[in-house]
């Protein structure tokens, strides 16, 4: 497959006649290649004295016997030869492999992503080096469009994997979490990924797995030394998040690696004052069974007590203050 194009991110590097064509040697091309945006933004170089390694149309046309064949066999060959450290130049000190892999949906097959994926990083691309437009890098890139069996290759090359990714500067963990990829997620922690570490509006892997109910995905995280009473934006602790979105085997995730139970956050508010607020029984017998406190007040001075008190009164419903008479009845009568 070659590759025909004279411009890449908007700079013209050669404006030759006929353009010299690149071959990628041991990765062959998907069929959709040469038509896709990332074609178009390939370079390719010609000159004076490299168009003789490449055959007219004229000739091209003519070369019906077998020694026809054979001459352009050898002309492609020798360009191909020729050709290879100037793209190597362009795979070193442009971010092809992250435009590669950012549009690799428009090739049609995914699996021969990978090929050329292997090409640009032997090549020496620059694994960190994020697309112009976007800034998004190779490695986020890799788990959003579904290209895991690239990871690796990225992380042996050298790729962070705390690197900050888009316009908001997300981990490649938090990525892989808000996609559910749990092989991804395992990769990156063993590679070193920080589960705490936080994009520019607070949220971390560790908060993406509590707002997208991935209990599991938590509990990897826990386990590799995640803590459970980080907190996420705004300060809200992971439990208070929880119990906020209702999420009740995220919460018992977090209880299990000894999470805070009484724990507030910065307007006072625990995991126990939403649970009552939202007049979650389970939730509440959960945080309950933990040591959870109905009558810590928040800044406004409310406690659960009196969310399960409005829901007696407003709602007629009162499953959860029955609840928290049976764990804390001195409270209840004082």
């Amino acid at each position: 497959m070659y590759i025909h194009h004279h411009s890449f991110a908007g700079a013209s590097l050669a404006s030759p006649s006929k353009p010299f064509a690149i071959r990628l040697s041991g990765a062959r091309l998907p069929q959709t290649f040469a038509s896709s945006a990332f074609a178009k933004d390939m370079v390719t170089f010609s000159g004076s004295d490299r168009q003789q390694n490449e055959p007219d149309n004229e000739s091209r046309s003519e070369s019906k016997s077998q020694e026809g064949l054979r001459e352009e066999t050898e002309a492609h060959d020798e360009a191909e030869e020729n050709s290879q450290p100037a793209l190597r130049v362009l795979v070193q000190h442009f971010p092809l492999l992250a435009q590669l892999l950012k549009q690799s949906a428009e090739l049609g097959n995914a699996s021969e992503v990978q090929p050329l994926a292997t090409q640009f990083l032997k090549m020496g691309a620059n694994p960190n080096q994020a697309s112009a437009d976007t800034q998004e890098t190779p490695l986020a890139l890799a788990i959003e469009n579904d290209q895991l069996e690239v990871i690796p290759q990225l992380l042996k090359a050298g790729a962070n994997p705390n690197q900050k990714s888009g316009a908001v500067g997300q981990s490649p963990l938090q990525v892989a979490v808000k996609k559910g990829q749990t092989p991804a997620v395992r990769i990156l922690l063993k590679a070193g990924a920080n589960p705490q570490s936080q994009d520019a509006s607070g949220h971390s892997p560790l908060a993406e797995a509590v707002l997208a109910d991935q209990p599991d995905l938590l509990e990897e995280m826990l386990d590799c030394g995640g803590n459970p009473n980080a907190t996420s934006a705004d300060d809200t602790p992971l439990l208070v998040l929880a119990s906020l979105q209702d999420k009740k085997e995220v919460t018992q995730k977090l209880l299990a690696k000894q999470a805070k139970v009484n724990i507030q956050d910065k307007n006072g508010y625990t995991a126990l004052a939403h649970a009552a607020s939202n007049n979650s029984l389970e939730q509440c017998q959960l945080l309950l069974r933990h040591g959870a406190n109905p009558t810590l007040q928040n800044n406004r001075g409310f406690s659960a007590l009196d969310y399960a008190d409005a829901n007696q009164l407003i709602a007629e419903d009162d499953r959860v203050l029955r609840l928290f008479q049976q764990f804390w009845p001195a409270n209840l009568q004082a």
